[in-house]
């Protein structure tokens, strides 16, 4: 008990000192980072987001700003991680755009706790016209790796990584960084409104169809954590 008693100020201590890093930065961000500009629109995933509407009803604005977000992030990113120059980021928006429009998009239109398959599958159907076969795996290995916590391996891997480096920051609304400038974070959220995006994803399983999950089920809490990966 005394030792419980000795330790436990310095625990609390290095418990302050870790969130006073990672929250301090939030609540006094610096200035964004040269050349950093805010992806307002982008073509490719107003277009793809159309078919959606009524599926998104009142979320499509927060579900489109949260797109935008990770965009921006996503080519910071390409820029400043994987030294991709304009020309480069011009040839991978396109595919960025589509790839975002579906990657969560199956937790409204199919309404299923294990929404990245399904949303992956929505994609290549209805890409498979518009985009080379190299584009489409792209695309579908963005969206089912979005949410791998540790770096994804493969061809197109500045792509897919700069998407889940990208959507971890902003789901997690910074306290998750990848080296992002909290400075870019602030200049980007203040640009493209939350629009209860964040309270939308707390309330997911108000959206999910009946049947589509049954906790404390262990089957169902083994799809819901199926929806990261490592």
């Amino acid at each position: 008990m005394a030792v419980f008693r000795t330790t436990t100020p310095y625990l609390l201590g290095i418990l302050l000192a870790v969130l006073g890093a990672v929250i301090a930065p939030l609540l006094f961000p610096g200035s964004p980072s040269e050349n950093f500009s805010v992806i307002t629109d982008q073509s490719e995933l107003d277009e793809h987001l159309k078919s959606f509407e009524e599926s998104l009803g009142g979320d499509f604005d927060g579900y489109r700003n949260h797109c935008l977000r990770v965009l921006t992030y996503a080519v910071h990113f390409l820029k400043e991680g994987s030294g991709f120059d304009a020309s480069e980021v011009s040839i991978a928006l396109p595919v960025l755009g589509a790839a975002l429009a579906y990657h969560d998009i199956g937790l409204w239109a199919d309404g299923e706790l294990y929404y990245i398959e399904e949303s992956a599958e929505r994609a290549k159907e209805a890409l498979q016209d518009k985009f080379s076969v190299q584009q489409i795996s792209t695309i579908h290995n963005i969206i089912m790796e979005h949410h791998k916590i540790t770096p994804w391996h493969g061809e197109d891997e500045a792509l897919v990584n700069a998407v889940r480096k990208a959507d971890w920051v902003d789901a997690t609304m910074g306290f998750v960084r990848y080296g992002m400038p909290t400075g870019n974070i602030a200049t980007t959220r203040n640009a493209l409104e939350e629009s209860s995006f964040h309270e939308t994803l707390m309330g997911m399983f108000n959206r999910l169809k009946p049947g589509s999950y049954n906790l404390p089920n262990p089957k169902s809490i083994v799809e819901f954590f199926g929806i990261f990966r490592y």
